[in-house]
């Protein structure tokens, strides 16, 4: 407003309005706040063109409206209703996805949908993707990469109006897969939604998982303790399992029938047979048996070490025998060289008496000299009550002869003396033992007789005992598996396969090869796979399940009353794959019908053009576009002419 404006119109409210609206396309993502759109807007007014007066209006935000059909959502199902299968292995269902088309597609700038298929299972079909139950060739794209299928939407505008997106994905679990590291064997999948809305702002959902599984069969019955046992495996597996399901159905197995014979049987005969369902083909049979020790050798090396003892024990018998004999013979001996000890006794202690008179003489006999005491002053002095009338006679040399001799007697006789005591023990003992060398000589027959019987024993266990080794010789050639070869199973017994029926039988008849093998498993595998061509409709549970039994049994001395049955093992063939159908083509999309209105429009009413021309003054400034929009309407100009031409007719009649 120019100076004289604003002179005139003093005092009076500037109310300047215009119209604008957000530009179409425009991103508004900046402008989320707790996930609600607000666009802020102000304004400024200045005084005399001078910056320091500049001031600002308060912001009013402009809400774009949410569109009445919210967000999109996304929905996965099984069989279109199902958020949890139980189905077999190979069977076909469909996973039905559902993504909801908000009001306001057109604007979007990204919308697609993913799916990644889990590698458990497998897309047995085409993807068949609708909208609104009708084609939509040329608005999204379908792409099918391995597990991973993404729909995007190409063309918006011609979902507008639309209700929802429908995907079809024809899968199956694989026959093959290893499900032991899932939950429960069960299989989950989402499908998830990837979006950038008109206002920019750009999200992703996902959906409730939905879970897939095949079903469980029945739970095996386990072996009776002490029974035989009967176990299911792969081909060159080990999972000695009850129940097998096989990843293909032509993929081969093997029933393995187990059985440790007694330590303790006295069996003569054993026979192991199985009589395979007509529905499978028998491979072929290995026998195994399993590590221990052969009691046959066992008892004939205990035979040899009693043998040994026994002879052992009679070589000491024997010994102790000749050792009495001698004893007894030198009886007489030992006698007569008693008494001449004896003797020598007398004869010492007669000597004895002889010396020790003579000793008594001697010292008799012997004088001693005057005896005389030393004074203090060293002087010597003669004891004068001694009687020292008598000569001196001199017997020391004697009398210390004697008593050297004396002495010597009496140790001769002590030696003597013990050597009595010796020979009258060995008399005593000599005569024990020669009341005890006919209880010696019953012992030495026992033990006669006892290797006479072991011998007999061993005797008769040497052919036995060869058998054994011929058996431990077998035992060892085996292959790669633990496998007798055909010609270390044909020592053992017989192996007989009737493929008519299906009937295998491992038979030993020698009594010999059954006792090495006492305390010990036996085993029969029997390699087999399902017949392709087989019917197994009457091996379906009420679960839909193929389950194909079994059970084998072991006889023994061929008596039927001494039949033992192993528990029952089953095999499950993978389903047979259905073939997906051809997709049901699907009607071109429909246009769209425009909405009917109820009443018509009503026509908007014209300006009224001023009757006063206005007056001249400065050209306004143009007016400042949408904050981030860059949108400005002229509807301004029109206002402000409208006001200045008021302006003008006021001054006038004023002027009047």
């Amino acid at each position: 407003m120019t100076e004289e404006q604003v002179r005139n119109n003093g005092g009076k409210p500037v109310v300047v309005t215009f119209n604008a609206k957000i530009r179409s396309g425009a991103n508004l993502s900046a402008y989320i706040v707790d996930g609600k759109t607000a666009v802020p807007n102000t304004a400024e007014y200045v005084i005399n063109n001078n910056p320091e007066t500049k001031k600002k209006s308060n912001e009013v935000p402009v809400y774009p409206p949410t569109p009445e059909g919210g967000e999109p959502e996304i929905d996965k199902k099984i069989n279109k209703t199902l958020d949890y299968l139980e189905i077999a292995r190979g069977k076909s269902y469909n996973y039905d996805i559902t993504t909801t088309i908000p009001e306001d597609i057109v604007d979007y700038k990204e919308f697609v949908i993913t799916d990644q298929v889990d590698s458990a299972l497998q897309i047995n079909g085409d993807v068949v993707v609708d909208i609104d139950g009708y084609s939509a060739e040329g608005i999204v794209d379908v792409v099918v990469d391995g597990q991973a299928v993404t729909v995007a939407v190409k063309d918006f505008s011609k979902l507008e109006g639309r209700s929802a997106i429908h995907i079809f994905i024809p899968a199956t679990i694989r026959p093959e897969a290893d499900l032991s590291t899932y939950v429960d064997n069960s299989v989950p999948n989402t499908a998830n939604l990837h979006f950038t809305d008109g206002p920019g702002v750009t999200k992703d959902k996902s959906t409730v998982p939905v879970i897939v599984t095949p079903p469980t069969p029945p739970t095996p019955v386990p072996p009776t303790p002490g029974d035989p046992t009967k176990t299911v495996n792969t081909a060159d597996g080990n999972e000695q399992a009850f129940h097998l399901d096989l990843l293909q159905r032509t993929s081969d197995f093997r029933y393995d029938i187990a059985y440790t014979i007694e330590a303790d049987s006295q069996y003569t005969a054993f026979t192991m047979e199985d009589t395979l369902e007509s529905v499978l083909n028998i491979q072929r049979v290995a026998i195994k048996v399993g590590s221990g020790e052969n009691l046959v050798l066992k008892e004939f090396a205990e035979l040899e070490a009693k043998l040994a003892e026994a002879k052992g024990t009679l070589e000491t018998l024997e010994a102790k025998k000749t050792e009495i004999t001698n004893t007894v013979s030198s009886v007489a001996t030992m006698a007569t060289e008693l008494e001449a000890q004896k003797v020598r006794i007398a004869e010492i202690e007669q000597e004895l008496a002889i010396k020790e008179a003579e000793l008594a003489t001697a010292s008799a006999a012997s004088t001693v000299a005057p005896s005389t005491t030393e004074e203090t002053d060293g002087t010597s002095v003669v004891d004068e009550s001694t009687d020292n009338s008598q000569p001196v006679v001199d017997k020391q040399a004697e009398i210390q002869a004697l008593t050297v001799a004396i002495e010597q007697l009496k140790a001769s006789k002590d030696q003597v003396q013990q050597t009595v005591v010796e020979l009258e023990q060995q008399i005593e003992v000599a005569n024990t033992s020669e009341a005890s060398l006919a209880a010696l000589e019953v012992e030495i027959r026992n033990a006669t007789a006892s290797i006479e019987e072991l011998e007999k024993q061993l005797a008769e266990k040497t052919p036995k005992a060869t058998i054994a080794r011929e058996v431990e010789a077998a035992l060892l050639a085996v292959n790669e598996k633990g496998e007798l070869t055909e010609a270390s199973a044909a020592i053992l017994g017989q192996v007989s396969i009737d493929k008519a029926t299906n009937h295998v039988v491992f038979d030993i008849t020698n009594p010999d090869v059954l006792a090495s093998l006492r305390g010990r498993q036996v085993t029969m595998s029997i390699y087999a796979t399902i017949n392709p061509e087989a019917d197994l409709s009457n091996y379906v549970t009420d679960k839909g399940i193929e389950l194909v039994p079994n059970t084998a049994s072991v006889t023994f001395d061929r008596n039927p009353q001494t039949k033992k049955k192993t528990n029952t093992v089953t095999v499950t063939p993978p389903p047979l794959p259905e073939p997906p159908g051809p997709p049901t083509p699907l009607p071109p999309l429909p246009p769209v019908e425009p909405p009917v209105p109820s009443d018509p429009p009503t026509q908007p009413t014209p300006p009224t053009p001023p009757t006063t021309p206005p007056a001249e003054s400065t050209p306004p400034t143009p007016g400042k576009t949408l904050p981030k929009t860059g949108v400005a309407e002229n509807g301004m100009y029109a206002l402000v002419g409208m006001i200045l031409g008021t302006l003008t007719l006021v001054f006038r009649r004023r002027k009047q």
